[in-house]
């Protein structure tokens, strides 16, 4: 099993959401990343609620779990397909019912974490991997690609305090960190639209941090 270590923050509970721009489709809805939310802890827990509400969840947008705690152990989400799991580390994947306004997951003492969702719209779950590196910055793994995908990356590194930024060529979502130097980890997802057909490599996540650490590629297809 693969574990993400250190996930720290701040807060007791903390929750934010993101409601980003994204490009219009046929009759002007939306295509592309509607927004993400996340929740931080660091008052051990049983239970984690992140709060989608804000993003306006409709039938079909495609959903994107991953967290990571320093300690306890984590659950998928209930109804969610399982991608990664580890200890304490989770991610997985869903495609939402619509006007869903809570994600929960549960576990064991789950403490100084974060969880994250991220959603999409007008596109389908195609592919996932994971890559697990002891030093340098989080290197997500390279996956097969149509014309037209959407190559979501997201990676985190414990005990390093700094910003992080997208690999060449991609759009940085979210960069953040949480706790202090050795004791805390940053994290950062970005995406890109991919225009030819093959196997997409993204380079690591740039970075003066080098330490144990995950990367996560997701593939989506237009619907």
């Amino acid at each position: 099993m693969v574990w993400l270590p250190r996930w720290g923050c701040d807060g007791m509970i903390t929750s934010s959401q993101k409601l980003l721009m994204a490009r219009a489709g046929a009759g002007g809805s939306i295509v592309g990343l509607v927004g993400y939310a996340e929740t931080k802890v660091t008052s051990a827990t049983n239970s984690i609620d992140i709060d989608v509400s804000g993003l306006n969840i409709q039938s079909g947008d495609v959903g994107i779990f991953i967290c990571g705690m320093h300690s306890g152990a984590t659950n998928q989400p209930s109804g969610w397909t399982a991608d990664n799991q580890g200890s304490r580390a989770e991610s997985a994947h869903i495609t939402f019912s619509g006007g869903e306004t809570t994600v929960n997951f549960t576990g064991s003492n789950m403490d100084d974490g974060v969880g994250t969702v991220f959603v999409y719209r007008g596109y389908t779950f195609t592919s996932y991997a994971v890559q697990l590196n002891f030093s340098g910055m989080p290197n997500p793994p390279s996956a097969s690609v149509s014309s037209g995908d959407k190559f979501f990356i997201f990676g985190g590194i414990d005990d390093d305090i700094l910003t992080m930024t997208a690999p060449s060529g991609y759009s940085l979502i979210l960069a953040d960190s949480v706790g202090v130097q050795e004791t805390g980890m940053s994290y950062a997802s970005a995406e890109k639209d991919i225009t030819a057909s093959g196997t997409e490599d993204p380079a690591a996540f740039g970075g003066a941090g080098s330490d144990i650490n995950l990367g996560y590629t997701y593939v989506l297809t237009p619907a």
